[in-house]
């Protein structure tokens, strides 16, 4: 019920934020949660402009701890930005979800959204920040404000 009405706010503009996590199952799981992939997907399939959509990690912040039988155990491990890959793989090799679709949920859609300049797109007077992967979607190297940071 809660998911139906995230896709009505988001047929109405609003913008829908997926929070992602390193343990890819977590949220189906423990939580009986819709899996990130799945719910980009059936917003999609539902109608919802894809620009509204983001996945986020938390941005270091701390995840919820729940027992098996869904009791709220408290806050614990910290919320990693790598999940964000791991996310995005999932919607383009499990729900078939297109690769332009599913890199924006964590690139230029957050960027707009938040309304961050020079943010989000590879574009003139924008900042030099590139993640390269390969045809597998696996890093091969990092690029800030036009510096290497990483490279496999």
């Amino acid at each position: 019920m809660l998911f139906c009405k995230s896709i009505e706010y988001a047929l109405k503009g609003g913008a829908v934020d997926f929070t992602g996590n390193e343990d890819i199952d977590y949220w189906e799981t423990i939580c009986d949660e819709v899996r990130v992939c799945n719910g980009i997907k059936r917003m999609l399939d539902a109608g919802v402009n894809p620009d509204r959509m983001t996945i986020s990690s938390d941005g270091q912040g701390s995840l919820p701890m729940y027992s098996s039988d869904g009791e709220f155990l408290g806050m614990g491990g910290v919320g990693q930005s790598s999940c964000l890959l791991k996310e995005v793989k999932e919607c383009v090799f499990k729900t078939k979800i297109p690769l332009e679709i599913a890199i924006s949920t964590i690139t230029s859609n957050p960027a707009e959204i938040l309304r961050l300049k020079g943010k989000g797109k590879i574009e003139e007077g924008y900042d030099a920040d590139l993640c390269i992967l390969d045809q597998e979607l696996q890093l091969v190297e990092v690029i800030a404000k036009g510096n290497t940071v990483y490279k496999k």
